[in-house]
């Protein structure tokens, strides 16, 4: 009787490399942010975790705005970029920190053919 193969991520190896992802961390300007795209390389490259090389990944972190303060964000990566040879070009920051914190109330809305919305400050 043979016996069957290893289900495939049974013979996903690691390769994770202390150094490389420190050296993306480095590249970045948020350490977060580029140990994702290193780890999002390291899931492209593995044929038994993806699809034709696609997959979506994200972080939560924080960026300096304009006026150099903190912003929470959540850095997006999303189709259309091989996981295998992302880089940060292939991730867009989407301002999370106006989801946490409502800085607007609605206070009414019709729908009658024209919606009126109110909105305090």
């Amino acid at each position: 009787m043979s016996r069957s193969a290893a289900p495939p991520l049974a013979r996903v190896r690691s390769r994770w490399r202390d150094a490389e992802a420190a050296g993306w961390a480095r590249s970045a300007t948020d350490p977060d942010f580029g140990e994702r795209i290193y780890t999002s390389r390291l899931l492209g490259a593995e044929p038994a975790l993806v699809l034709c090389g696609g997959g979506n990944t994200s972080v939560k972190s924080t960026v300096r705005d304009l006026f150099g303060e903190r912003r929470p964000v959540l850095w997006i990566k999303g189709s259309g970029a091989d996981l295998a040879q992302v880089s940060a070009a292939s991730f867009t920051a989407i301002d999370s920190g106006s989801w946490r914190t409502p800085s607007r109330e609605r206070t009414s809305m019709r729908d009658t053919g024209s919606a009126t919305i109110g909105i305090t400050r």
